[in-house]
C-alpha cells in the first residue's frame, strides 16, 4: 500500500473512533459513569446507599454538616465580595462568579437533602445561564470582553441543552418565569422550585 493510501486510511479509521466516541458520551447507556460526582459518596460518612437495590441514597448528618460548613462560609465571602463590589473596589463579574459558587453549592445541598445523588444537572446549568446574561449588561465592559462574556453565555446555553435531553421546553419557560435575572440573590424557595422542575439522576427521589 502506497504511503498516501495509508495514511489516508489511518485518518478514516481515527474519525471513526472519534465519531463512535461522540456517540457513546451523547447516550445515556445503562451503567454509564458520571464524572462529576461529589466525594464522599458510597464511603463512610458520605452517602449511605438505601435498601431495595441501591436506588436512593441517604446523606449522614456528617455529610450534610460539611456541605452547610462550606455553604456559611462561603455567603460570608459573598458578603464581603458585595460590599467590595458596591464600593467600587470589585469587578461585577468577580462579584457575580462568587454569588454563582455559591448557589451552586446551595443547590447541591437542597439535592442531597431531598435524596438526590450529587450531579449537577439543570438546575446549575440554567443559574449559570442566568449569572452570564446579568454579566452581559455590565456597561464597563469593552466591546472585545463583552465578545467574551458572550461566547460564555453561548457555552453555558450549550451546556444547559444537554442538561435538557431528558426534558421538555415547559421547563425551561418555568424557569425562565421562576428566575428571570440575577441582579438579586436567589431564595431557597427558588431554588427548591428548580430544582423539581429537573429529573432525578442515579434512581434518586425526583
Amino acid at each position: 500500500m502506497k504511503p498516501e493510501k495509508m495514511a489516508l486510511s489511518v485518518a478514516l479509521i481515527a474519525s471513526i473512533l472519534a465519531l463512535i466516541i461522540s456517540i457513546f458520551n451523547f447516550l445515556d447507556l445503562p451503567g454509564k459513569t458520571t464524572p462529576k460526582s461529589a466525594p464522599g459518596e458510597g464511603g463512610g460518612g458520605g452517602m449511605r446507599a438505601g435498601g431495595g437495590g441501591g436506588g436512593s441514597y441517604t446523606p449522614s448528618e456528617e455529610y450534610l454538616a460539611k456541605h452547610q460548613e462550606k455553604i456559611d462560609l462561603m455567603m460570608r465571602v459573598v458578603a464581603a465580595a458585595e460590599a467590595k463590589h458596591k464600593d467600587g473596589k470589585m469587578t461585577m463579574e468577580a462579584y457575580l462568579e462568587q454569588r454563582y459558587e455559591l448557589d451552586e453549592a446551595r443547590i447541591m445541598l437542597l439535592k442531597i437533602k431531598e435524596g438526590r445523588r450529587p450531579f449537577q444537572g439543570f438546575s446549575e446549568a440554567f443559574v449559570k445561564v442566568v449569572m452570564l446574561r446579568e454579566l452581559e449588561k455590565d456597561s464597563k465592559k469593552s466591546p472585545e470582553e463583552l465578545n467574551i462574556a458572550k461566547i460564555r453565555r453561548l457555552n453555558a446555553e450549550i451546556r444547559l441543552m444537554d442538561a435538557m435531553r431528558r426534558m421538555d421546553g415547559v421547563a425551561l419557560t418555568e424557569a425562565d418565569k421562576l428566575i428571570k435575572d440575577y441582579s438579586a440573590p436567589l431564595t431557597d424557595e427558588q431554588l427548591q422550585k428548580l430544582i423539581e422542575m429537573e429529573p432525578a439522576r442515579g434512581g434518586g427521589r425526583g
